[in-house]
């Protein structure tokens, strides 16, 4: 499947009639498990953040446009290729409607079914590691987020420009940086599924392509279920 903004001339079309001034676009990519009898579908949704009625020229909307295109041919297809689930990538645009290449945010996660064991956990990361291992410089923060008495996600943070990202998805993964932080994680998930919290959430900060574990913000919850009596 090729993933293409198919209506991009009638968002175009909105930002002119609405004077509109763009601040930053985010576009969402959802790949929809298929039931047995249907086939697999992708959700693209691109939120426009602007202020309106500031009036701007012809040049400035073509810039947009030119911009989302190049996004979705440099940023967008390849990252669909890589990732095989959901992203969220936020571009900026400078005050001619050029993109800001500098900064580019993305947000890409692990799920993690209900009352997955350990074991297939960790399967499930080892398989889905290596696209995040290409990217690890540029990854700033690794969140891991418990429910319901077991890990639910991973979040990974991303921030890089297009070259960079074009060219870190070229790279061959590095298995030394793949067994540290393969490790890193087992051994708190291992931890965390003995300590029984109802839910939590552990954000790791990367430095220099290296999962930390010494330094973290922590959620986490404890829960009580109460049973009330009639009289």
């Amino acid at each position: 499947m090729t993933l293409t903004i198919e209506k991009l001339d009638e968002y175009m079309e909105r930002l002119v009639s609405g004077n509109a001034f763009v601040e930053y676009v985010e576009i969402k990519v959802n790949r929809m498990q298929p039931s047995p009898h249907e086939d697999s579908k992708t959700l693209l949704n691109l939120d426009f953040a602007t202020s309106a009625n500031v009036p701007q020229d012809d040049e400035y909307y073509e810039n947009i446009k030119e911009s989302l295109y190049y996004i979705e041919n440099r940023v967008i297809k390849p990252l669909y290729d890589i990732l095989g689930d959901n992203y969220i990538v936020k571009i900026q645009f400078d005050c001619d409607g050029e993109l800001i290449q500098e900064g580019i945010e993305i947000v890409s996660h692990i799920h993690f079914g209900k009352d997955s064991p350990l074991h297939a956990i960790m399967k499930k990361i080892d398989v889905r590691l290596a696209p995040y291992i290409k990217m690890a410089k540029s990854v700033q923060s690794v969140t891991l987020k418990g429910h319901n008495y077991q890990l639910s996600r991973i979040n990974f943070n991303i921030v890089c420009n297009v070259k960079d990202l074009t060219a870190m998805l070229k790279e061959p993964v590095n298995t030394a940086t793949k067994s540290q932080w393969y490790g890193k994680i087992h051994l708190l998930v291992a931890e965390w599924n003995k300590t029984k919290d109802y839910k939590y959430e552990y954000s790791l900060p990367v430095t220099r392509g290296k999962l930390e574990i010494d330094i973290s913000t922590q959620i986490f919850t404890f829960r009580e279920e109460k049973r009330v009596f009639k009289k």
